[in-house]
């Protein structure tokens, strides 16, 4: 999109006001037995209320709201029935259209439990870190494993695939 004017900037703004606003209400209705599929029909019906539609149903016809991935998936989850569970990584996009302007947005957690709100301030510390040129891009992960060690929170199983992953791709 370009921005020929200062409407499409207001139009860009709404979008993305909404799509934020969207995604705060999903984090904070999660935890555990909660599925995908409930936190997807919360984002439908805030959606609907503002006259908003999903970019994802829109561009690709796909069969959420939302994207909505839980470890080992990392993006791009289709919602499912499936409770969450105290420890699960989450993912969730959102992705909307809003008078003609698209927007989207986007975050990873740690659903639940003293352990996921560890972690998530240990990505929170990693994200700051980086803003402020204090590390690079790639040694986020990195970052985010020394704070959870130094606290004596062990990764829930799985994250050090995902964490192999990751150092595996920057080594590439």
């Amino acid at each position: 999109m370009t921005i020929e004017q200062n409407d499409d900037l207001d139009g860009l703004k709404r979008a993305g006001h909404l799509v934020r606003d969207i995604r705060e209400a999903m984090v904070a209705r999660t935890r555990a037995g909660i599925t995908p599929l409930e936190l997807d029909a919360l984002a439908g019906r805030m959606m609907a209320a503002a006259g908003a539609r999903s970019a994802p149903m829109l561009a690709y016809s796909f069969p959420g709201h939302t994207c909505i991935s839980v470890a080992p998936a990392v993006a791009h989850g289709i919602p499912d029935d499936r409770p969450l569970e105290d420890g699960d990584l989450i993912n969730i996009d959102v992705s909307a259209e809003l008078d003609g302007y698209w927007a989207d947005t986007g975050i990873s957690f740690v659903v639940g439990g003293t352990a996921g709100a560890v972690v998530n301030a240990a990505n929170e510390v990693a994200v700051e870190r980086f803003l402020s040129r204090e590390i690079p891009f790639p040694a986020i992960a990195d970052t985010v494993r020394a704070v959870l060690e130094d606290a004596t929170i062990q990764p829930r199983p799985g994250l050090d695939d995902i964490y192999a992953a990751d150092r595996a791709a920057r080594e590439d």
